[in-house]
């Protein structure tokens, strides 16, 4: 929510950083949850029916975050940027 109002603000790179942030979630939950199922299925071998699900490599993403943004978020105003504008 703290990132969409900066974005309605009109904070640049606030849009682009919550975009990121989400994202980046996505991508992890991926594998997070690979990672558990091959955890169970190696603790548990009485599952042996159950095939292993191989590690992907996780995507590069075509957005990025703002360092000044998130300094902003933690209350270090002077880490972040000193005007309001609109990113290209």
């Amino acid at each position: 929510m703290r990132l969409w109002r900066l974005h309605e603000r009109g904070l640049a790179g606030a849009l682009e950083t919550l975009l990121t942030y989400n994202a980046e979630d996505t991508v992890v939950l991926e594998a997070l949850l690979t990672k558990a199922y091959n955890l169970e299925i190696a603790r548990y071998p009485e599952l042996g029916t159950l095939a292993e699900i191989p590690m992907r490599e996780l995507p590069e993403l075509s957005t990025r975050s703002y360092p000044e943004i998130y300094a902003l978020l933690r209350g270090k105003p002077h880490h972040a940027p000193t005007q309001v504008e609109y990113a290209e």
